[in-house]
């Protein structure tokens, strides 16, 4: 990537210009950032939440923030107040029985008005297990689609954001939409030709925006506080070349610019000797438990005795959180223990190599819109961004990317997928030299049987050895096509053939689509962090048709142990 310009609408007068718009953009509707807060006094905060959620009646504490009110707040609260201080699990148990219902009635499942049995993928694949399994997959969609019920007594009755177009849950304990999840799934949802329900998703994300100023982790009023990775103009940009819609493209835009703002505003990194820098890292104003892992944030906190270092942990748990890696050794001070966890003082590959994707594409859009100046903005806030990141992450020894610690000012050594994300976005200027020795860097990664692990730390953590994930594998693959090289190419092939099989396998052997895999064991899924491996799986269904889409039309499936 080039890091200077000389087009000439870009240097008269752009220093000014560039300061008066960048000004305008990260502070249109914001005020606070307090105002990304959840304050429902039973599904976020309150004495109800704190009891009911260390009780442990329910093993998962996602369960309880799940359940419907059967009244309105005030009268329930003014029911718990009756109880005894010091009531028996048996006493909690009929509350919740009398003043709950059963979690997920709210949302309810929906048949997709745009699913067809015959795609275009069936027809191209050649081996008839490989055709049985895609047929599978794309049924999978019809049950995974949703949309809202009748309100009940109203919003405050229920802990999910409302929105207005039918969408796809990741599977298991996730009954809602998830914000990077969707990404992936619009993928798969593309290749099963349906235009119409990805174009409904994207604009759930364009009315969450409106209403919140940002978009939440998922689609809970307790995931108010945080995002996800900002990928929405890469959904948008993505539909947009399956459909030529240029209408709806150019309708995007103020949206993709607001949360573009958001990110600026909120997550922008100083470094402590007060210089701003052109990147960004996952920063959650929060200084409570997650409500939907309560008691396991109270149980990591409490290796703490200082009210301060706890609060520490539950903001840098809730910023984990927000990069979707929740959780992982990356995060932590001490790589094998939770409670060190320290996000807020790492500025991410991974994020910064999304934003500058998301910086390339806008200035694409602008292009396509004919919207010269802010072509031009932000195809200068990528090159800032690139000379930042090339600056603090891009380690040359190794010839990979790393997160910085930003105390500590040096690098986060150990290998992760994510270390090689800028390739994906776009950032491919490496010799042969360099991209070899990138290669041999990333060699640990590639020799298992089930696929590539996230990191080479066995933690325990999900987001660690020796589990892997869709996305990711999505990730890297891409990533290492972009080093259009020979021997990344390769490289890609072995990964995609490697996550095909364990996929397939893993399906022959129990019928699902797991959220994450173990490499070591063809056909078993991941296990680690705070609850039990789900199955369903949105993001898993869609990395797969991808991949046979660009690696499988002509692969004769294996036979399974």
């Amino acid at each position: 990537m080039e890091t200077s310009t000389t087009d000439p609408i870009l240097n008269k007068n752009f220093k000014y210009l560039f300061k008066f718009y960048f000004i305008i953009i990260i502070i249109v509707g914001f005020t606070s950032e307090n105002e990304f807060k959840c304050t429902h006094p039973i599904y976020c905060q309150g004495n109800l939440l704190k009891t009911i959620q260390l009780s442990r009646i329910f093993s998962d504490s996602k369960t309880f923030v799940d359940m419907p009110l059967l009244e309105k707040p005030d009268v329930i609260l003014k029911a718990f107040e009756e109880i005894p201080e010091k009531a028996s699990n048996e006493e909690l148990k009929n509350f919740i029985s009398k003043y709950f219902g059963t979690r997920g009635t709210e949302i309810v499942a929906v048949e997709p008005k745009d699913w067809k049995m015959e795609i275009k993928l069936l027809k191209e694949v050649k081996d008839e297990n490989l055709k049985e399994w895609v047929q599978f997959l794309n049924i999978k969609w019809k049950t995974l689609a949703r949309s809202f019920n009748n309100e009940s007594c109203g919003r405050d009755c229920y802990s999910s954001l409302w929105v207005p177009y039918p969408f796809i849950v990741a599977g298991g304990r996730f009954r809602e939409y998830y914000y990077w999840d969707s990404y992936f799934i619009i993928e798969g949802l593309l290749l099963s030709e349906m235009y119409e329900t990805s174009k409904g998703m994207i604009k759930n994300f364009f009315y969450l925006i409106d209403e919140y100023g940002m978009i939440p982790n998922a689609g809970r009023i307790y995931y108010l506080n945080r995002s996800q990775p900002p990928l929405l103009t890469l959904m948008v940009y993505r539909y947009y070349e399956e459909t030529n819609d240029l209408d709806f493209l150019k309708d995007s835009i103020p949206y993709l610019e607001k949360e573009y703002s958001f990110w600026n505003k909120y997550r922008l990194v100083y470094l402590d000797e007060g210089i701003r820098t052109n990147l960004n890292y996952y920063n959650v104003d929060n200084e409570d438990p997650r409500p939907e892992s309560y008691f396991e944030d109270i149980l990591t906190a409490d290796k703490y005795t200082c009210e301060k270092e706890k609060v520490r942990v539950f903001k840098n748990l809730a910023s984990a959180a927000e990069s979707g890696w929740d959780f992982s050794s990356r995060w932590f001070k001490d790589a094998f223990e939770l409670s060190s966890i320290n996000t807020e003082n790492i500025i991410p590959v991974d994020l910064n190599s999304i934003l500058y994707k998301v910086e390339i594409t806008l200035s694409k859009i602008f292009s396509i819109t004919n919207n010269h100046l802010k072509q031009h903005f932000y195809k200068h806030k990528a090159i800032l961004r690139y000379k930042s990141m090339k600056k603090y992450l891009w380690n040359e020894e190794q010839a990979i990317w790393n997160d910085y610690l930003i105390k500590e000012k040096k690098q986060n050594t150990n290998l992760y997928i994510s270390n090689i994300l800028p390739s994906w976005a776009g950032i491919n200027n490496l010799s042969k030299e360099q991209v070899d020795k990138l290669l041999d860097t990333l060699t640990p990664l590639l020799k298992y049987k089930g696929g590539t692990p996230t990191s080479m730390l066995s933690t325990g953590e999900q987001w660690d050895f020796p589990n892997a994930w869709s996305p990711l594998e999505y990730l890297l693959i891409k990533s290492l096509e972009n080093l259009n090289y020979p021997k990344a190419w390769d490289f890609a092939k072995i990964v995609s053939k490697k996550w095909i099989e364990n996929n397939y396998c893993t399906w022959k052997k129990t019928g699902y689509m797991f959220e994450k895999y173990d490499v070591n064991i063809v056909g078993k899924p991941g296990t680690g962090g705070e609850y039990l491996v789900q199955h369903g799986f949105g993001w898993t269904s869609a990395v797969v048709l991808y991949l046979i889409q660009n690696y499988g039309l002509d692969l004769k499936m294996i036979k399974c142990l």
